[in-house]
């Protein structure tokens, strides 16, 4: 009975460390590296933008706004941003949904005066979440700045940004963070270990006289 139990925590222990192998790492995109007003489409791994989204970076950002913003008060991270340069909505869509996220939202440089931010997060065409910032009210000493973020461990397929001021230019957006839903596979993983851990501490033991 001992060798069983021996065999079935060593089997467990192996299952622990596949499954923890196996789950997806999160992903931090921080729209570095692309040329200034290109328009991402697929060329980010992870993601698609949709074509109202634009890459600025911080003097491209000086240059359309006529504002003086020194380097590293506009963008989170890097000096590159996304916006919603060609369009009033944003949609990012997953390639492989995501158990949750989190983004910076930037107000709008134009005018420095922001409403409010909101991202809808879509499982499919079914709306499973929404959020809302006001950069404005949590700003830096550069430009004003928030976060978003959800949870949807489901898995969320895409998600929409949208300005009550409307209009494109309206917000920004930096250091997109998302972890992918796990594979089905994994989560299969995951119980063979634990209904293993649970065989190993039921299993009787001998005391010897």
């Amino acid at each position: 009975m001992q060798t069983l139990r021996a065999a079935v925590l060593a089997c467990s222990i192996l299952l622990a460390a596949q499954t923890a192998a196996a789950l997806p790492a999160p992903i931090l995109i921080t729209f570095e590296g692309l040329s200034p007003f290109a328009s991402p489409g697929a060329s980010i791994t992870g993601i698609v933008v949709s074509a109202a989204g634009g890459i600025l970076d911080e003097p491209a950002v000086t240059a359309v706004t006529g504002l003086a913003f020194p380097t590293g008060t506009v963008a989170t991270s890097g000096i590159n941003v996304l916006g919603n340069v060609y369009g009033s909505d944003l949609t990012v869509t997953f390639t492989t949904p995501a158990a949750d996220f989190s983004v910076q939202t930037i107000g709008s440089l134009a005018s420095q005066s922001l409403g409010t931010i909101t991202v809808t997060a879509y499982a499919g065409a079914s709306p499973v979440g929404s959020d809302s910032s006001d950069p404005l009210l949590n700003g830096d000493s550069g430009a004003p700045e928030d976060s978003l973020a959800l949870t949807y461990s489901s898995g969320i397929t895409s998600i929409v940004f949208s300005s009550d001021i409307g209009g494109a230019s309206s917000f920004l957006l930096d250091d997109l963070l998302f972890t992918p839903v796990p594979e089905p596979g994994t989560w299969t993983l995951t119980l063979a270990g634990l209904l293993a851990l649970v065989v190993a501490r039921r299993s009787p033991r001998r005391t010897c006289r």
